[in-house]
């Protein structure tokens, strides 16, 4: 049974990052997964990780197909395969338009077929082939599994027909039939059997010292991927949108401190773990059990002195160990 967390850790040096992942390789869990936003890049923090622990498996969720060339992704995904021979995932997608064209000013056009050409390219390429003239000199060894982030019906099915599994990330254990759904189908047309894809999700944990502190960081957390376009559109797709509508309608308009306390808080529930620590433990076999074979937990810690958020990520990582 597989369980990781992910790097960065908020709270926790890059530098001390090595010794975070054999502190979580100790307390049994068998992954560490990155992610890229404003903080952190998806390749650096799990570098740094694989430093310090031969037992973890590493994994990309995600690396931005926009972010990079096709051949710069095949030279890290390789590089990294060197630091964790046989314990590497490459998972890729799109972003979203935001951190692609505001942030990076990179035109966020035709995603799907960015992300289609870029899993062929990637497959060939970490195979030895060539591949758009690219040619990695040292292919890895071992294979270099590739999953797919997305929350569009249409990626979802190449991730089934094409890919080595999916990556997910703020979905409800209760909606998740809705996405995985189109992944097994895009497995049964391509004559792939779907119980041998790997479902991997992003679980997010607010943690505090003050419960009230703690709903406070699941809302903050909630509003700022609801208004993003794709998470918007997505969150209509799964029944909750209309619900978060008056939130994120408050957020845009610039009122944000409204936004935050129109949230419905049983949604925030469903997408960011709050409450005791039994209840979380619960709401991630709830994932578990509705399809998920990897949860990754992300510890989202509140504002304070360093050590006192290093203690709360790693007392966090303790509490809901294997």
């Amino acid at each position: 049974m597989r369980l990781g967390y992910t790097a960065p850790a908020e709270g926790i040096p890059l530098g001390e990052h090595p010794s975070l992942a054999a502190f979580a390789a100790d307390l049994g869990y068998s992954d560490c997964w990155s992610m890229e936003v404003a903080h952190s890049d998806g390749f650096l923090p799990i570098a740094v990780s694989a430093v310090g622990s031969d037992r973890l498996r590493y994994g990309t969720a995600i690396a931005s197909v926009f972010a990079r060339g096709p051949a710069l992704l095949a030279t890290n995904a390789a590089q990294l395969a060197e630091l964790a021979p046989g314990r590497f995932v490459l998972g890729i997608g799109t972003s979203s338009d935001i951190i692609v064209q505001r942030w990076n000013g990179i035109p966020f056009e035709k995603p799907y077929t960015r992300l289609a050409e870029t899993l062929d390219f990637l497959q060939a390429a970490l195979a030895g082939e060539r591949a758009g003239g690219f040619k990695l000199p040292a292919p890895p060894a071992a294979k270099v599994p590739i999953i797919l982030g997305s929350m569009r019906p249409r990626a979802l099915r190449l991730a089934g027909a094409k890919a080595d599994g999916v990556t997910i990330n703020l979905v409800p254990a209760d909606a998740l039939h809705h996405v995985l759904a189109h992944v097994h189908a895009g497995a049964r047309e391509a004559g792939r059997d779907p119980a041998g894809l790997e479902v991997v999700q992003r679980v997010f944990v607010a943690v505090a010292d003050d419960p009230a502190a703690a709903e406070r960081l699941a809302r903050r957390h909630v509003i700022a991927y609801a208004q993003v376009e794709v998470y918007r559109t997505f969150f209509h797709s799964i029944g909750i949108g209309e619900a978060l509508e008056p939130a994120i309608v408050a957020f845009l308009e610039g009122r944000r401190e409204e936004a935050i306390e129109l949230l419905p808080l049983e949604i925030v529930r469903q997408l960011v773990l709050t409450g005791t620590w039994a209840e979380i433990a619960a709401g991630v076999e709830a994932h578990r059990a509705a399809g998920v074979t990897t949860p990754a937990l992300c510890f989202l810690i509140g504002p304070g002195e360093p050590a006192a958020r290093g203690r709360l990520q790693r007392e966090a990582m303790e509490r809901l160990a294997p």
